[in-house]
């Protein structure tokens, strides 16, 4: 999300994200942040609907794409 979605998570004051295995209330704000963005339901889940609506960075680490 630090890559793809910056705008969101600056503006609820969580960038950057701490990739830390947790999933806290700092990655739960961001999230629901992110899903609101996209137009999908923001209930804090990361399940199949918000894996197909969100971009994920790319494996060159700079690009965001959709996954199938």
């Amino acid at each position: 999300m630090n890559v793809c979605y910056e705008w969101v998570l600056r503006s609820q004051g969580v960038y950057p994200l701490t990739a830390d295995s947790s999933f806290g209330p700092a990655t739960e704000k961001a999230l629901r942040a992110v899903q609101s963005a996209v137009a999908t339901p923001s209930d804090g889940v990361y399940g199949p609907n918000t894996r197909k609506a969100i971009y994920h960075q790319g494996s060159n680490g700079t690009s965001c794409r959709q996954v199938p």
